[in-house]
């Protein structure tokens, strides 16, 4: 019996050992390898057509700014004073034309208006008034507009004649320009001589579609 069971467990090791190896065998097997990637490419186009706005029109002023100096005190002796408040700013609505365009201004004289009851002062005018406008910025509305900008100058001066403000050469100034002034750069000066009063000017802006 002794024999017996060591020649049967001498057969079930090999037979173990035969398993241990086929599933080596088994295991080696190359995987299978993988199709090789295919690609094709093709093109086509996307178009647009832009043509001009029956409803926008041509290139307009979008909106002017009013300029106030209030409450301030008159001197005997010349004075520059700095405006109290600006409202709104210079704004160019441009629908596509590479025409290019300028904008000017030009103000009238500062008047007192007569009073409407007896005894109310007669109309009187600003005697020597100096309208200036120093440094101005000038942006893109949308942030999305990459065209030229206009270009605006320094240390403008208003008269009764008109005076460029803001200027956009060919290709330039598309979209929606706005030019804004602090009110720290707007300034009137005033001779002495001058009464008490409230005053007041109008300023005509105009614009031309040609630069300047």
């Amino acid at each position: 019996m002794k024999k017996a069971s060591k020649h049967l467990l001498a057969v079930g090791a090999i037979l173990s050992l035969g398993l241990v190896l086929s599933t080596t065998q088994a295991n080696a097997a190359p995987a299978p390898s993988k199709p090789e990637v295919q690609t094709s490419t093709d093109t086509t186009e996307a178009t647009v057509t832009l043509k001009q706005s029956e409803k926008e029109g041509a290139i307009k002023i979008e909106q002017t700014p009013v300029y106030h100096f209030d409450n301030l005190e008159i001197s005997a002796f010349s004075k520059d004073y700095t405006a109290t408040s600006v409202e709104k700013n210079l704004t160019i609505s441009n629908p596509g034309f590479e025409s290019g365009y300028n904008v000017a201004a030009r103000i009238t004289d500062f008047i007192q208006k007569a009073g409407t009851r007896k005894g109310d002062p007669a109309a009187s005018k600003l005697n020597g008034a100096d309208f200036s406008i120093t440094t101005g910025t000038i942006a893109a509305v949308e942030a999305g507009n990459l065209s030229g900008k206009p270009e605006t100058f320094n240390d403008i001066h208003l008269n009764n004649t008109d005076t460029i403000i803001m200027n956009a050469t060919a290709g330039n100034g598309l979209g929606r320009y706005s030019l804004t002034h602090d009110k720290s750069a707007v300034k009137l000066g005033i001779p002495g001589g001058n009464k008490v009063g409230s005053y007041k000017a109008t300023i005509t802006w105009t614009l031309r579609n040609v630069p300047a």
